[in-house]
């Protein structure tokens, strides 16, 4: 089975997206980071730069939404940000932030379940 970072490299493929993975909301001293940043390379596409979050535990999750603080510090620098779970049971479509997108792995395919304003 393809790994989820796999599967979001699919969904953000190259050359059109630059894909990182683990990255810091500063140099030198990170106190907060990403899972993933993908980042449109093409203007007539809108240079867009998507931050996500991957969650493989509701506990993970819930300890999320209680900091906000958390995705704050990278999210200002992205245009759209996500959350990916693999299961149902992790994240609840009611709790996503409204500013958040929820993309959901089934199998080796990734479905959008709310767009990120």
């Amino acid at each position: 089975m393809k790994s989820i970072y796999s599967i979001l490299r699919g969904r953000f493929p190259s050359p059109e997206y630059a894909f990182f993975t683990e990255v810091g909301d500063s140099t030198g001293s990170v106190a907060h980071r990403a899972d993933a940043v993908a980042m449109n390379l093409y203007p007539s596409r809108g240079l867009e730069i998507h931050g996500i979050e991957i969650k493989a535990y509701r506990s993970d999750w819930q300890k999320e939404l209680k900091n906000p603080d958390k995705a704050e510090k990278i999210l200002g620098y992205c245009d759209r940000w996500w959350v990916v779970a693999e299961s149902e049971n992790v994240v609840k479509v009611e709790e996503v932030p409204s500013t958040w997108g929820f993309l959901q792995v089934k199998g080796e395919k990734l479905y959008t379940i709310k767009q990120a304003p």
